[in-house]
């Protein structure tokens, strides 16, 4: 079944109407293009468009002209389709780089063992959408650590820190919370948990890496059965940090039913936490600012805690 991507671009001119489509992009503001289920998207610094989304069991990166048309000098007629080893590959995510690069993780179904298994991949490539041989090998690197039982591995978020390196959650049925770090060509870490892994003993799902200015790394995650926001520190060299929360953790309720979408080092040093609730018919959002050690700031909200209800 194909799936359209549905982009809308407004206006942010002064002199525009409040929330009024541009009608310079596509058609009237709006475009509609049969390229998959989009998962992520990012713009470029000239206006062009990064759009990541599942197609046909693969991921799907096009690239868009300013003007909302898929941009011919990318790919073909502006789109690369990913395939690792014919399974079901999901969920991609981009980061741009400079020198017009781009990184895309998410998760890779491929073959072990001659099973099917899902791992985190990460691919970079080049302005014109071709892999970028120079990073990992042949231009991808598979997350998976022989020294470490990983039989399964959903990727979930990424960001880069201040050396460049990326930073990659997810998680697996059997240790829980993963975190792994690539070096800025697309090696693991050996520097970070074992041989550029760390598994962490939580379960539920981590879903977003924030890599702090000192060098530590927050995680963002939920609970297995409440479905709480849980917030972890971890080291430069991806140990637990204990002196945060409690013994390394710090878990908040922000509303109920919570999917963490982003977390946020301040310039202060506390910390923004924004989650999506499934609680109250969905369509709500919870929010915590917390200090740097992991304690809700009563300054903030109620009690350090903000929800904010569009479904009642």
């Amino acid at each position: 079944m194909r799936l359209s991507i549905l982009l809308l671009l407004v206006c942010s001119a002064a002199s525009a109407q409040p929330s009024a489509l541009d009608p310079t992009f596509a058609t009237s503001g709006i475009g509609t293009y049969a390229l998959g289920e989009a998962t992520d998207a990012a713009l470029l610094p000239d206006g062009r468009i990064l759009v990541a989304g599942n197609f046909n069991r693969n991921w799907s990166i096009a690239r868009l002209t300013a003007d909302g048309q898929p941009d011919a000098t990318f790919g073909t007629d502006g789109r690369v389709v990913r395939d690792f080893d014919g399974g079901d590959d999901f969920s991609p995510r981009v980061r741009l780089l400079p020198g017009g690069r781009f990184l895309v993780a998410g998760t890779a179904q491929v073959l072990a063992n001659g099973l099917r298994v899902n791992r985190i991949g990460v691919s970079r490539y080049l302005p014109d959408g071709t892999l970028d041989t120079a990073y990992g090998t042949g231009g991808t690197t598979i997350v998976a650590d022989p020294a470490v039982t990983l039989p399964e591995a959903i990727h979930t978020g990424m960001t880069l820190d201040a050396s460049g390196r990326l930073l990659l959650t997810g998680f697996s049925a059997t240790t829980g919370y993963l975190v792994a770090r690539l070096t800025a060509d697309g090696q693991p870490d050996a520097t970070f948990g074992t041989n550029g892994i760390a598994a962490l003993p939580y379960t539920g799902f981590a879903s977003v890496p924030e890599a702090l200015e000192n060098g530590q790394i927050l995680v963002g995650g939920r609970t297995m059965q409440s479905r709480d926001t849980r917030l972890v520190r971890l080291s430069a060299s991806g140990t637990v940090d204990a002196t945060f929360g409690t013994a390394g953790e710090a878990v908040y309720n922000l509303g109920g039913g919570e999917e963490i979408e982003a977390v946020e080092e301040l310039a202060d040093g506390r910390i923004l936490i924004t989650a999506r609730l499934d609680s109250g018919g969905g369509g709500n959002w919870g929010t915590a600012r917390v200090s740097a050690t992991g304690a809700l700031d009563p300054t903030y909200g109620d009690g350090g805690v903000r929800t904010i209800r569009f479904n009642t």
